[in-house]
């Protein structure tokens, strides 16, 4: 049975557990091991079970507590060569951490992951793709300027996505943000805006993902409401109504304030999870992305036409070959 949670989001900090079974792991652990800890135990997870860490890049927001947390555990972190490189000259990594250079699809215990390319301020930056033991599988796809053709090749049919939503344009030129910064935000190699989250979403519902988690909204440059109707306009124009589109919810931990995803509609705790009329799509919108650490909506249909998001792609090699990266001793 997978599950997904998204333990921490946004710039004060980034992790998210995935988990089936014995296979269980994190995406950047960027707060403390200790509320990383605090979180997972929260959300039902045990952190002596965490078997490995896939960092998508070495900013702090998304690599502060990986050194501890991987060191006391004796787990291995997989990241870009270069991500490794440059979070040891930042002291994130040392000689008490297994760390292994993870760029192209390989398999780690039961899972097989794809990490696909992004488009970000930083030495190299990777979104992964998770196929879990029973079948699911579940995107992170953060920290990206814009919407890169790896991850338009790697995330649509995805049961569930970790998408950004990070900023409105409109709000960053307006805002108190030094120029730098701001240009920094609205490049190629910035974060996702609602405008283009809400139509890669558009385009992932055609391709039959279920599941979106809003993720790294920025306290400064959005407002909740605004990342809700962009994505609801975007869902809507493609004939997907909140009247005709079959939804659930994602359970919200009351404890961890963290949204979780089961697909057997069970919470961690082993209640059952409220399944919802039609009607709720708005609702569940409004409810996922007014939170700012880790927020979820549920949306299913049938595959309607979508629109693609242009760019060009950073750059780098792509995801390549198969690797096995193994189980961890």
């Amino acid at each position: 049975m997978s599950k997904a949670c998204s333990l921490f989001s946004g710039s004060s900090g980034n992790s998210i557990y995935v988990g089936c079974g014995d296979n269980q792991i994190l995406v950047d652990i960027g707060v403390s091991a200790r509320r990383c800890e605090q979180k997972l135990r929260q959300v039902g997870a045990d952190p002596a079970e965490i078997k490995g860490i896939f960092v998508t890049h070495e900013h702090a927001d998304h690599a502060a507590g990986v050194r501890v947390f991987a060191a006391r555990y004796h787990i291995p972190v997989f990241a870009h060569p270069a991500v490794l490189e440059q979070m040891a000259r930042q002291g994130n990594l040392n000689e008490k951490v297994d760390a292994r250079p993870f760029a192209e699809v390989g398999d780690f215990m039961d899972l097989q992951v794809l990490p696909f390319a992004l488009s970000h301020d930083s030495v190299a930056c990777q979104g992964y793709k998770f196929t879990m033991p029973d079948g699911r599988r579940i995107a992170v796809c953060t920290d990206t300027g814009y919407i890169t053709s790896a991850a338009k090749a790697a995330v649509p049919g995805t049961d569930l996505v970790f998408l950004e939503s990070n900023h409105e344009p409109s709000m960053v030129r307006a805002g108190s943000y030094p120029y730098p910064l701001q240009q920094r935000i609205l490049s190629d190699t910035g974060h996702l805006s609602n405008t283009d989250c809400a139509a890669f979403a558009g385009e992932l519902l055609r391709s039959g993902t279920t599941r979106f988690v809003l993720s790294h909204l920025s306290r400064e440059n959005n407002m909740p409401s605004l990342a809700y109707q962009t994505t609801v306009a975007a869902l809507t124009a493609l004939g997907a109504p909140p009247e005709t589109t079959a939804c659930r919810w994602l359970h919200r931990s009351r404890k961890a304030g963290a949204w979780c995803y089961d697909p057997h509609n069970r919470s961690d705790s082993g209640q059952a999870k409220r399944k919802i009329s039609s009607r709720g799509l708005r609702r569940i919108l409004k409810a996922a992305v007014r939170l700012f650490q880790g927020a979820g909506g549920g949306i299913t249909g049938e595959p309607l036409p979508g629109r693609s998001v242009s760019g060009r792609d950073p750059t780098g090699a792509e995801a390549g070959g198969r690797q096995h990266i193994g189980k961890n001793s």
